[in-house]
This record gives C-alpha cells, sequence and structure tokens, in this order.
C-alpha cells in the first residue's frame, strides 16, 4: 500500500535562524566571514549577481529536469522521501491518511515458516510505503571559499566514485558569498515581498538553511507512526529538502530554502528573484576562470 501526501496536509515549516557554520571548520572571531561559493554561467548571469539579485528554483523543476541543466543535475528524488511503516506479520485498525481510509489492514505470510520465501518476507515485507511530497524555492551553493580545483571539478566532473559526477562546462563564474550577511537579506526580502500577511508580520516561518546530507533512502517506522504520515516535521523537512543521493556529494552543497506563502499552497510555488543592496554586499567577491 503506498498513499501520497498532498500539498493540503503541509501546516508548518522550519525557522531556522542564520548559521555562522556551514562547513566544519570552527572560528574564535565573531566578525570572521563564514563563505559559501556559487558556481554560474558568467555569461548569463554576471550582471545579475553584480547588481545583488539572485535566482531561487523550486524543488518541483529540479526534480523534473527542468531547471538546473537538464538531466546533468536533474533529481527525481528532490522534495520527495518515502517511509516504510511497520514490519512482515504487522496490522493496523482504523486508519484514516489523507483520502485513504482502511477499516482493517492485515499483512499475511505468502509461504508457510521455515520456507525459503517466508524468510524473504520477514526480511524485506513493507506493509506500508507512504510517500511524501513537498515543494519550496531553493537556493544551492558550495561549502566553503572559493576553491579552484572545487571548481574544476564542479565544471568537469568527478570520475573516482562508483557513480560518476557529471559536472557542467558552462559553469565559468564563482562567488564568495557571507552566509550570515545573504541569510539575513533573504529574510528581510521575502518578509517585504511576500502577498502574506502571515509571512510578512512573521507568524509563518518561511526559510530553513543548512548543509546537504548525501544519503537519500527509505526511513523504516513503526507501523502505528502512519497515523502521523502526513505531518510535516521538522524530520521530514531535512528529508525532503536537505537530502540528495550519494552521487551529489562532490557538490558539496549548502542549501538555503524558503516559501513565500503558507505551506498549505505550496502547490503555487515558482522561482523567485530576490535582488538588494544587502544582497549584493553579501557578496565578498567574484570572479571567473577559462579552465
Amino acid at each position: 500500500t503506498t498513499p501520497d501526501s498532498r500539498d493540503e496536509s503541509l501546516t508548518g515549516f522550519v525557522q531556522q535562524s542564520p548559521s555562522r557554520q556551514p562547513n566544519s571548520k570552527s572560528t574564535d572571531s565573531q566578525d570572521e566571514e563564514v563563505l559559501i561559493t556559487k558556481y554560474f554561467d558568467a555569461s548569463e548571469q554576471w550582471k545579475n549577481y553584480s547588481k545583488g539579485s539572485f535566482r531561487f528554483g523550486t524543488l518541483r523543476s529540479y526534480s523534473s529536469g527542468e531547471d538546473g541543466d537538464g538531466d546533468r543535475f536533474s533529481d527525481q528524488t528532490e522534495g520527495k522521501a518515502e517511509t516504510h511503516f511497520g514490519v512482515a506479520g504487522d496490522s493496523i485498525s482504523n486508519l484514516e491518511l489523507g483520502n485513504t481510509s482502511i477499516r482493517e489492514f492485515v499483512t499475511f505470510a505468502p509461504a508457510p515458516p521455515g520456507t525459503p520465501l517466508h524468510d524473504l518476507w520477514k526480511k524485506r515485507s513493507v506493509p506500508i510505503s507512504y510517500r511524501s511530497h513537498f515543494d519550496s524555492n531553493v537556493f544551492c551553493a558550495s561549502i566553503g571559499p572559493y576553491d579552484p580545483d572545487h571548481h574544476r571539478a564542479m565544471r568537469f566532473g568527478v570520475e573516482d566514485s562508483s557513480e560518476p559526477y557529471r559536472g557542467n562546462p558552462e559553469l565559468t563564474g564563482w562567488a564568495e558569498i557571507n552566509v550570515d550577511k545573504f541569510l539575513q537579506a533573504i529574510h528581510r526580502w521575502v518578509r517585504k515581498n511576500s502577498e502574506y500577511s502571515e509571512i510578512r508580520n512573521g507568524e509563518a516561518p518561511f526559510m530553513a538553511a543548512r548543509s546537504v546530507i548525501y544519503e537519500k533512502r527509505p526511513q523504516k517506522r513503526p507501523i502505528e507512526d502512519v497515523r502521523n504520515a502526513n505531518s510535516l516535521t521538522a524530520e521530514l523537512i531535512d528529508r525532503l529538502v536537505f537530502q540528495k543521493p550519494e552521487r551529489f556529494a562532490p557538490e558539496r552543497e549548502f542549501r538555503i530554502a524558503v516559501s513565500m506563502h503558507p505551506l498549505k499552497h505550496t502547490s503555487k510555488t515558482t522561482p523567485i528573484f530576490p535582488m538588494s543592496l544587502a544582497l549584493k554586499r553579501s557578496i565578498a567577491r567574484m570572479g571567473k576562470t577559462k579552465l
């Protein structure tokens, strides 16, 4: 059984204050800049970045390959997470989940105990598999200051892994960004420009920022937990927004997710283009490469 969560069930979002630690390096000076690096196509984006204009795409478009660089950077798991509830032999009664109503759910063994098929069922059976979906605006950069070797990997790929990272040769530009200044500027811009009063007055949390974890696997939970499967918890937000498959690990991504509207309206998410003097000032330095 594999029900899906719907946008209408999303009722909250994680609000996280700007972090001084997008990487593992500690700092004793509160004045020291904590940097991330954004790689971009200089022929198209240099003027925009120079005036403090940034594009925040959507998880949905990255998933479909409509954003980024086609199938090179598309990830069909973006904004999605799968949870496996229960183990072989579990049952549950009076389950109401979205549009699904189950009075009695019982799993049955396909073969007698002691047989190979029964053993395989005990090991691999998943009574209920639940897929969660989510969309938000996202800005993706790489952890740390500009590194020519990492830039080269982002452009031309990495082969020393089980699933090579392809890279994008068009990423000729780079910008070092002060994380604190950037997050504070985005925070102000979203509150000022949202059409929803809940966002403008700060009642509805709308921003989360942290390093991506490169581990995208179904999570296992007790079968009774399925009753709350469509609750958008902080843990589920992490899985939906901040986890990616291992093949993307060379990106060393730091991701910022924002929502311009209450999350019950996530179907309305479209790309946004924040621009401000504060965003311009968050850029520590920029450059181009012909490597």
